[in-house]
């Protein structure tokens, strides 16, 4: 899943498009130039806060598994893929 980032006044100017695309895909609303929050669908937030997502891998809904496999790792972080080599 990747990451897309709007303005506060983005969300101000157009909720209801910005809503629709924050059920596909979590949309990271900055403030000032700085990350504040995040719009989400109601599902993925109820998958969080159920703490369905660090539950088994087996048990997660399709929708679910299909986003963590699409999640891309900020570039920032690429010095940590030499941790998850396979053994």
């Amino acid at each position: 899943m990747k990451e897309e980032q709007i303005t506060t006044t983005q969300l101000r100017r157009t909720p209801g498009r910005l809503m629709d695309e924050a059920r596909h895909t979590p949309l990271v609303i900055t403030r000032f130039g700085r990350r504040s929050s995040v719009l989400l669908s109601y599902e993925l937030y109820a998958a969080l806060t159920a703490g369905r997502i660090v539950g088994r891998l087996d048990e997660a809904d399709s929708r679910m598994v299909e986003a963590v496999l699409e999640t891309e790792m900020d570039a920032r972080h690429s010095h940590l893929d030499s941790l998850m080599s396979e053994r």
